[in-house]
């Protein structure tokens, strides 16, 4: 077994059901002025966090939304032994 971490600002949030993405509930969401943070509950009962910039019109998703979160790139994640 190994523990994977990516940092906040480097996981993605997108459509349902998106490929080469992990399902997802958002949780809770956070505003911080310019940027917003979410609390995803992922398939399986992993939980993820995740920072992004607000953009747009600035409208925030639901608690209870369903989403999909992916790496940035290949080279985000980091891989621990547990």
């Amino acid at each position: 077994k190994v523990w994977f971490s990516l940092r906040p600002e480097h996981v993605a949030l997108g459509a349902p059901q998106s490929p080469g993405t992990i399902p997802g509930t958002l949780k809770t969401i956070l505003p911080l002025g310019s940027q917003v943070a979410y609390d995803i509950e992922l398939a399986g009962g992993l939980n993820c966090k995740m920072v992004m910039a607000r953009t747009g019109d600035g409208e925030l998703l639901a608690p209870g939304a369903t989403v999909s979160v992916s790496a940035t790139s290949a080279t985000a994640g980091r891989i621990y032994p547990k």
